[in-house]
């Protein structure tokens, strides 16, 4: 895949002792865990999920759904661009067997249900578009949908059937709000059916910006 919001790989190889590696593009920045220290005005949060956005569309369409859209997955370069990095958790929709792996890995706040239980369905586009809710909700909140969880007690949250609402806040035009607490619904039928769906619902709402 080649976009400007997506890590770009350089090469690949292995060491003289046969441990595989990758060559990557050096992004001059910091992930969204340390840029989220200085807080995101409402502007640059939208510009933000509007540029990971992009990325997904395009991993979409080449069959891949990324599957761990956390804040230490995107970096903000210098030059004002985010980028999505670390596909290592990456599932092939044209793999059926990809599509109902449960995680030995990830960040289970930004985690979709189906991605611990098959009971909400199988992994596909709609569960990045949860990832990419949950990620706005953390970039325009400052914490994560279960901040004071372990892993566990996210998982268990997840799997839950009890809904997750963002909460009101002023500085957050009612669109955007509900917009997002539609990226999380628990069932996947329910939530925008894909990335570009939410996009043009994104560019739809009134912002300052």
């Amino acid at each position: 895949m080649t976009h400007p919001n997506i890590i770009r790989p350089h090469g690949v190889g292995k060491t003289p002792h046969g441990a595989p590696y990758l060559v990557l593009e050096l992004i001059d920045g910091q992930d969204l865990s340390l840029a989220r220290q200085s807080p995101l005005s409402l502007c640059e949060a939208v510009n933000c999920i509007q540029q990971i956005g992009q990325a997904l569309c395009v991993a979409h369409e080449s069959g891949i759904v990324h599957g761990d859209l956390s804040p230490s997955n995107v970096l903000r370069a210098a030059d004002g661009r985010y980028v999505v990095t670390d596909f290592g958790f990456a599932r092939s929709t044209q793999n059926a067997a990809d599509c109902h792996m449960v995680p030995s890995g990830g960040t289970p706040a930004f985690l979709a249900p189906e991605q611990f239980s098959d009971a909400f369905g199988e992994v596909s586009p709609a569960t990045d578009v949860f990832g990419l809710g949950a990620l706005s909700y953390y970039l325009m909140t400052g914490r994560s949908l279960y901040p004071s969880s372990t892993p566990n007690e996210a998982l268990l949250n997840s799997i839950s059937l009890n809904e997750i609402h963002f909460p009101e806040l002023a500085a957050i035009p009612a669109e955007i709000m509900n917009l997002i607490s539609n990226c999380l619904r628990k069932a996947p039928a329910s939530r925008p059916q894909s990335i570009h769906d939410v996009l043009m619902k994104l560019q739809g709402t009134k912002t300052i910006c």
